[in-house]
């Protein structure tokens, strides 16, 4: 798979008073030269720094006040050699067409470099998160990980707010939950193979037992953050009662390690203030640090400071659209951070990872395409023929050839166009599927074996099993190799549109005569109740192939429009053309689909 990243990692360090170090360690062009780049942060600095991260969570920061300040970091992280190195990494990713990332390390011992908002850099022309940066934050004390391919499937919500109900009862300023919780549940129910779970109120006892029974893979906690004495962030859980109930890190770490079921939590995102601020005498006094050091979780969102609640939930909405579609949480993150709409709350936001690399992005992204995870097990079913007749319509007739033929196979088999298509589809599900998780079926034999949670259905009048599919799974489509109004004729019914397609019988068509005949066929999915569909099949053998070869070669476009989603498209094989040359159907109006189309109404 191609490389998507080019990561650089930068590490930042105290060398004496006052006194700083950068460096980058690691990038494909190699470290920057010598020790690095030293410089100077004054009480001046320090009172400038201080003053901005006290205006962060305000209204009253100016857009010149955050440029100001990110042209200021960036002086500091990329002087003199380290500069010059970051700008010769920067030119591999125009040639290879691959985004910056860049990797973070604070020592643990240098908190005061740690509060820094280097989310703000900013290079004197743009932002770097603007120029499609990532910048992720790593502890370099932990244990570097490989990120987990499956996207989001199983998501618990936790909103806590203490004081909603009599604000006499929290120290906090209850906010709209209501909102909140309305805006996220309309969000997330249109993605298909997802699920999510709302507790509110998150009660210390609800929200133990429901990530210990390890049935969700992500946590979203909505509520208070605090970082004060004793010197240790907590989130603010709330009583039965609707008070304050507060949440040491280090226990909601043991609740991680300690499930019982199938699932574990392993992204968390912490939409509560202060959540990554720290303590210069432990650094894992942070909500955030504290849950990584644990190594149940590879990645966790937090804030640096306080933030506004409108804003927080524009970016957790848009944060979640991305990590639905496939995308892992730092690209998430670098996307939706800009859906804020003032000028400053996109650098709030601060994202842990001990992943090395992103670089399953792509594997992310073909998972949502068919609803996948870990766990999934697909079978590739085919419809089998012996001496040339479909199997299961023979019903029990004696299978024979005349005259009879002395080299003839007398076992069952598959049609050559099918197995190809079915193939070029293995080519997609092998990328994010071990092996021990894909069977071979046939029509015949659809029950045994293990059942799995992905169906892949090639052919139509050779597969029996597409029929069914259609009957009991679908109400779009039909095949109707006996039209009464259409003699001598196979025909596709689109039968939502009533609109219906034709092809002369290839059984009774002259030699050579069906490969110069325009040809349709679809490719459909379906999602019920917890099953996968997956028809690929054409009127005739060619659009099968074309088919499914239209899958492999075009997942990244049914993705961007389809998401995880499930969807239904017709392709026309032109007649005499060679099946790459597929030209897709808009359903609505029976013509060649264009991106003017509305895919809403045409597609799904």
């Amino acid at each position: 798979m191609d490389q998507k990243y080019l990561t650089i990692k930068l590490a930042l360090s105290k060398v004496g008073e006052n006194r700083y170090r950068s460096r980058i360690e690691r990038s494909p062009l190699g470290a920057s030269k010598g020790s690095g780049f030293d410089f100077e942060l004054t009480q001046n600095d320090w009172d400038a720094i201080n003053d901005f991260i006290k205006k962060m969570p305000g209204v009253d920061l100016r857009a010149i006040d955050v440029k100001t300040m990110g042209n200021k970091l960036y002086s500091l992280a990329f002087g003199s050699e380290v500069g010059g190195k970051y700008k010769e990494c920067l030119t591999l990713t125009k040639s290879g067409r691959r985004s910056p990332r860049i990797r973070l390390a604070i020592s643990v011992v240098n908190e005061d470099l740690l509060r820094i908002p280097w989310e703000y850099l900013h290079d004197g022309n743009e932002f770097l998160l603007r120029q499609n940066h990532t910048i992720i934050r790593v502890i370099d004390e932990l244990t570097e990980g490989r990120a987990p391919y499956c996207p989001i499937k199983r998501l618990l919500i936790a909103i806590a707010n203490p004081g909603s109900q009599d604000p006499k009862n929290s120290d906090f300023t209850p906010f709209d939950a209501d909102q909140h919780k309305t805006e996220l549940e309309k969000r997330l129910e249109s993605f298909a193979g997802f699920t999510s779970e709302i507790l509110m109120p998150a009660t210390r006892v609800e929200l133990e037992s429901k990530i210990r029974d390890g049935n969700f893979d992500a946590l979203y906690f909505l509520g208070h953050g605090t970082f004060s004495d004793p010197q240790e962030g907590q989130l603010i859980l709330e009583t039965e009662e609707n008070k304050d109930d507060p949440l040491d890190p280090g226990e909601l770490s043991s609740w991680l390690s300690n499930t019982s079921g199938g699932q574990s939590i392993r992204f968390v995102y912490l939409n509560s203030c202060a959540t990554s601020q720290t303590d210069p005498e432990n650094v894992f006094a942070g909500v955030a640090q504290r849950l990584m050091l644990g190594g149940d979780i590879d990645a966790a969102v937090a804030m640096q400071t306080k933030v506004q609640q409108k804003a927080a939930l524009e970016v957790a909405l848009a944060f979640f659209d991305e990590m639905l579609r496939g995308s892992v949480p730092e690209q998430a993150l670098a996307l939706a951070r800009f859906k804020a709409r003032d000028h400053h709350s996109w650098g709030i936001p601060v994202i842990f990872s001990s992943i090395a690399g992103p670089e399953e992005l792509e594997r992310n992204r073909i998972a949502a395409l068919l609803s996948a995870d870990s766990e999934s097990s697909f079978a590739f079913v085919l419809g089998n023929f012996r001496m040339g007749v479909p199997v299961v319509t023979a019903g029990d007739k004696e299978y024979t050839l005349s005259p009879v033929v002395s080299y003839c196979y007398p076992g069952e088999t598959f049609s050559v166009r099918d197995t190809r298509s079915a193939f070029d589809v293995l080519r997609l599900v092998s990328q994010i599927a071990d092996p021990s998780r894909i069977h071979l079926r046939t029509a015949t034999d659809l029950e045994e074996g293990p059942q799995c949670t992905h169906w892949f259905l090639f052919g139509s009048k050779s597969n029996s099993k597409v029929a069914y599919m259609l009957k009991n799974y679908s109400t779009s489509f039909q095949f109707d190799y006996d039209p009464l109004d259409n003699p001598g004729c196979w025909m596709l019914k689109d039968l939502e549109m009533e609109i219906d397609y034709l092809l002369q019988s290839p059984n009774t068509s002259k030699r050579g005569e069906y490969d110069t005949s325009e040809d349709f066929g679809i490719i459909e999915k379906v999602v019920d109740d917890g099953k996968v569909f997956f028809l690929v099949a054409g009127l005739g053998d060619r659009a099968t192939r074309g088919c499914g070869w239209y899958l492999y070669e075009k997942w990244k476009e049914l993705f961007d429009e389809f998401g995880n989603k499930s969807f239904r498209i017709i392709l026309r094989f032109p007649a005499g053309l060679e099946f790459k040359d597929a030209k897709r159907i808009s359903r609505q109006s029976a013509l060649l689909f264009t991106s003017h189309a509305t895919a809403g109404d045409d597609d799904t």
